[in-house]
């Protein structure tokens, strides 16, 4: 029997509503899955499905919309006693949460960061590795499904004034800020164009191997083989939930490969930034997992 107005409302038909909301809102697989811990119960065969119930239903798809910041159609909640028909616009409202799953909004996230630096005179690379931990696999699979991310922004400073010098801070500059989420790496602001934005690698596409996310190139002649790089890899699958790994690794190169002949040496400070975008709990109702993960500089580097 078909879900629409006229015919019985079956439980098998709220039952099914639930479990595509408690795949999204629960524990999910893989890239579906907030983690929270108010899901919905199913109703038994044959039951009465409750006014209580149908309002539990409908207020977890408005938090989820909320923590997204996804238009969906009002439904009013039922009173205790009154008969309903079926309501026209929820397997459209259940779709439209499903679809953005991985979009926040404000003022849904707290934004944090940290940062290394390094001051050595340099001709070769400065490199800079990185982890990011979180308690388990499930909770860092949490945080991305969530719409949480890691961001990145790169600046020189200082040190003598010289064409090169000047170059790398531009460099700096004109990669703007690398986003690596869920399911994908973009670029915001800055300016040139990036040799590579991995747009299909994110979270749920990492491994034990390293790969590159992001890779742009100075403009400028003779500087144009000098690059500034980030590399992407985890600890692996940890839990039996989809998850990729509870470690990130991220390493940020700085690559002078130019075949200039003056000007050799990189001074001045380099700072590499790291920022969290945690989801918090606005419109989620418990964040065990949601404060940003721990950050360790495991390494930079300069030759």
């Amino acid at each position: 029997m078909a879900y629409v107005t006229g015919d019985t409302i079956l439980a098998t038909h709220y039952n099914d509503f639930t479990t595509s909301v408690n795949a999204i809102w629960g524990t999910g697989s893989g890239d579906h899955g907030y983690g929270q811990s108010n899901t919905i119960a199913s109703t038994s065969a044959g039951s009465t499905v409750t006014a209580t119930q149908w309002s539990t239903l409908l207020a977890r798809i408005s938090s989820a919309a909320t923590h997204q910041g996804s238009s969906i159609s009002a439904i009013s909640s039922p009173s205790a006693g009154e008969t309903i028909s079926a309501y026209s616009a929820l397997s459209g409202n259940i779709t439209t949460i499903d679809s953005a799953r991985l979009n926040i909004t404000s003022p849904n996230y707290t934004d944090t960061s940290d940062s290394g630096s390094a001051a050595s005179s340099w001709t070769t690379s400065t490199v800079h590795e990185f982890t990011l931990t979180w308690g388990s696999g499930d909770e860092a699979r949490y945080y991305f499904n969530a719409g949480g991310s890691t961001q990145f922004t790169f600046s020189r400073a200082g040190g003598t004034s010289h064409t090169k010098n000047s170059e790398w801070s531009n460099l700096a500059t004109a990669c703007g800020t690398i986003i690596f989420a869920a399911q994908g790496t973009t670029k915001s602001g800055g300016s040139g164009s990036a040799d590579t934005v991995a747009t299909t690698v994110g979270y749920h596409d990492m491994s034990t191997s390293n790969q590159l996310v992001f890779r742009q190139y100075e403009g400028d002649s003779p500087y144009t083989s000098n690059y500034i790089a980030v590399q992407a890899k985890s600890n692996g699958a940890q839990a039996g939930n989809g998850d990729s790994g509870s470690v990130l690794t991220f390493t940020i190169t700085w690559a002078d490969a130019a075949a200039d002949n003056y000007d050799d040496s990189v001074d001045g400070t380099v700072t590499n930034t790291i920022g969290h975008r945690t989801p918090n709990t606005t419109a989620l109702n418990n964040a065990a997992w949601t404060g940003a993960p721990t950050y360790s500089s495991t390494s930079f580097t300069q030759s």
